[in-house]
């Protein structure tokens, strides 16, 4: 019975760690979208990126370097939601302060202040 117990947590550790890794690797920002949907939290206006504005804004985005900074579990309020839509499958990105944003359970912060980025083109 040890040594099945000492197998289940060596792979549970295993998932554990490379969930980790890839976690921490990943930056949502890096994306390649068909369309970009930006919804405000404060006034619920949505707008829709496409063609020329959405290169601009991708562009924009390119250079943020994120990094994790803990798991999100609940927050009330939020600056923006970023969907970023391709071929019916959707990614969205809350923007909670200038230089905060969650992607699904992972908080993450940037070295730039997305909300003024955002800005340039969602108004």
């Amino acid at each position: 019975m040890k040594k099945g117990f000492r197998n289940v947590f060596v792979a549970i550790a295993l998932v554990a760690g490379i969930s980790a890794i890839w976690v921490g690797t990943s930056n949502p920002l890096r994306q390649d979208p068909q369309k970009i949907m930006i919804r405000n939290g404060s006034t619920g206006e949505e707008t829709v990126l496409e063609e020329e504005s959405l290169v601009n804004m991708m562009e924009s985005l390119k250079g943020v370097k994120t990094e994790v900074s803990g798991l999100h579990l609940w927050t009330s309020g939020y600056g923006y939601i970023i969907s970023f839509q391709n071929n019916g499958y959707s990614d969205e990105i809350t923007v909670y302060l200038p230089e905060t944003i969650v992607s699904g359970f992972v908080r993450y912060k940037t070295d730039a202040d997305l909300m003024k980025i955002i800005k340039e083109f969602a108004e």
